[in-house]
């Protein structure tokens, strides 16, 4: 590794957990780094063969300088970054991911444990500045194939085609697939999706899953993701909106009786039918059964097909009326 490295475009991830596995957020950005890295040479102990047969690098310290740095996320639990906040931590461990290009374009990331040594701004960074950020690593430096001037692999951007997350049905099981590209590993954003949905980035996938169990899930609902990589971040918004439809069969109901009757299914949706066919329509049925609410009592009649094919039919007021046969049912009729 070379005694310097140079860098422009800087992104600093943070991971409160020291590198335990836990989301990194994006730190600061900065317009330009300078890494100084004090090595010495120790004889080796363990190295056997190679060119490091004899002797092998010893890192004694190294030195992180970010100039014209601005925030650009807060951590979970942290309001605002700034000064007062960092300086309590610089006492701290903190793994950081830097992300970067090199003098020759190409994408870097290292990853190390370092402290806070150095801040010269005094509140909330909200532009480019003069301002420094310079950190003392006090760990080993994982490279992403860096070869000094530039010879890494280069970190392609996270993308993807068209976000169009279908539709499902309340009570049934939803997935919706999305696959990724660019450089692994994706990570989870900011993101906004229902309830009931559990996103997730599973390999090169974005995976939204979950089973709507609510009458409330039911009409368009909206999603709002950002994946990212380690060198850049995709917004996936679902522009049009999927939508959860109620379960069970359609059946139409026709009210020619002279008083206004509720019907509830099995998901507790209410369905009210105004007198003399004032609103007939459809109710959704997932059973044989559904609940009346009414005053009086009419007659009621399941029916195939119009205007008499009955599967059954019998008088009721407020209580649980039932079909003999859901799967040929198709309207249901009440008259006084």
């Amino acid at each position: 590794m070379p005694e310097y490295v140079l860098g422009k475009n800087v992104t600093v991830m943070w991971n409160t957990d020291l590198g335990s596995g836990a989301q990194y957020y994006r730190l600061f950005c900065a317009k330009s780094m300078e890494l100084d890295i004090i090595q010495d040479e120790i004889e080796s102990t363990t190295v056997t063969s190679g060119t490091d047969r004899e002797y092998e690098i010893g890192l004694q310290s190294a030195v992180l300088t970010l100039v014209g740095v601005t925030k650009t996320q807060n951590p979970p639990g942290v309001d605002a970054i700034n000064a007062f906040y960092l300086y309590t931590q610089r006492k701290v461990k903190l793994a950081l991911q830097i992300i970067f290009l090199d003098q020759d374009s190409n994408t870097q990331t290292f990853t190390f444990n370092a402290v806070l040594r150095r801040l010269n701004f005094a509140s909330n960074a909200l532009s480019f500045n003069q301002s420094t950020a310079e950190f003392r690593i006090s760990g080993p430096i994982v490279t992403d194939g860096y070869a000094g001037g530039g010879g890494g692999s280069d970190c392609v951007p996270v993308g993807g085609g068209a976000f169009s997350p279908g539709d499902g049905t309340l009570n049934s099981a939803y997935s919706y697939t999305f696959p990724l590209t660019g450089t692994p590993p994706f990570t989870l954003g900011a993101f906004t999706v229902p309830s009931w949905m559990t996103p997730a980035c599973v390999g090169s996938n974005l995976v939204l899953s979950g089973t709507p169990t609510s009458l409330s899930d039911v009409g368009t609902f909206f999603t709002d993701i950002v994946v990212q990589n380690d060198c850049g971040n995709i917004d996936l918004i679902d522009e049009v909106g999927a939508e959860i439809v109620e379960d069970g069969r359609n059946v139409f109901v026709i009210n020619n009786s002279s008083v206004s009757i509720d019907v509830t299914n099995d998901n507790g949706h209410v369905y009210t039918f105004g007198a003399s066919n004032a609103n007939d329509g459809n109710i959704k049925m997932q059973s044989d059964t559904v609940t009346l609410s009414l005053a009086g009592t009419k007659t009621y009649e399941f029916l195939q097909a119009l205007p008499s094919t009955l599967v059954n039919t019998g008088t009721s007021g407020s209580g649980t009326i039932t079909t003999s046969d859901i799967s040929i049912t198709n309207y249901l009729r009440f008259s006084d």
